[in-house]
Parts: structure tokens; C-alpha cells; sequence
């Protein structure tokens, strides 16, 4: 698989946390697993709004390798929100099948000041071609 193109906009890193995000997205879209595995415990709660809940390091991993939705073209982070223990970030991305989605999620962390995501929760919208 080729490396996706990634898109971010240019105050989506001038934070630690915010910083945090860019590079979780960025590997998700990438398929790195080791940042991923740094990122997550095995107590993270990850979820697609509408879907089974997965928990732990493993079992997101396992998702994120097997879900051919995760393998993608291009990825494009627009915001990224933080404020304490929680964040939110909002884009789009194109997968390899040319599957378009807009996405949201939303993140809790341990502390405010960590790096261990607690819980994320993505809310997805497929799109038409042509729409953004």
C-alpha cells in the first residue's frame, strides 16, 4: 500500500495535545501500528458511532489491520479541539476502495496532561464523490 497523502491545517499542531491527535490520525491513516500501540492501553475504549465498542491496545489494532476502510488515500484534518482531558477532531478522507467519509471524533484522556488515550469515539459520514 502506498503512503496516503495527508492534509492538515496549519494550526492543527501547536500544541502538545493537538500535536498528539495529528500524529494518532496520521498513523491510523498510515497504518502505524507502533504509534498506535503507544497511544492506547488495554483499558482504551475505541467506537464507531452506531457500533460495537472494541477495548484494548489489541483487539484496536487488530480492527484498524483487517478493516479495509482504515487503508487510505488521503486523509484531511480540518480541527482539532482541545481543552483538559478531552479533544475532538474533524475532517475527511478517501479510502482505497474510493470510499468517501467526513468524520468527527471525539477523545478522552487519562489526565489532562497525558498521552494514553482513555476512550475515542469516531462519528462517520459516507459521501458522494463530489460533496466535501
Amino acid at each position: 500500500m502506498s503512503k496516503p497523502i495527508i492534509d492538515v491545517a496549519p494550526d492543527c499542531g501547536n500544541s502538545p495535545r493537538r500535536k498528539f491527535i495529528k500524529e494518532f490520525n496520521t498513523a491510523i491513516a498510515s497504518g502505524d501500528s507502533e504509534t498506535i500501540s503507544r497511544s492506547v492501553s488495554p483499558q482504551t475504549v475505541f467506537q464507531i458511532a452506531g457500533k460495537k465498542e472494541i477495548i484494548g491496545a489489541e483487539k484496536i489494532l487488530k480492527a484498524f489491520e483487517k478493516t479495509p476502510m482504515w487503508k487510505l488515500k488521503r486523509l484531511s484534518i480540518e480541527t482539532i479541539i482541545t481543552h483538559g482531558r478531552d479533544a475532538s477532531s474533524s475532517g475527511s478522507f478517501i479510502s482505497t476502495r474510493d470510499e468517501f467519509f467526513a468524520y468527527s471524533q471525539v477523545f478522552k484522556f487519562n489526565s489532562a496532561g497525558g498521552s494514553q488515550i482513555k476512550s475515542v469515539r469516531i462519528y462517520l459520514i459516507k459521501l458522494k464523490k463530489n460533496q466535501s
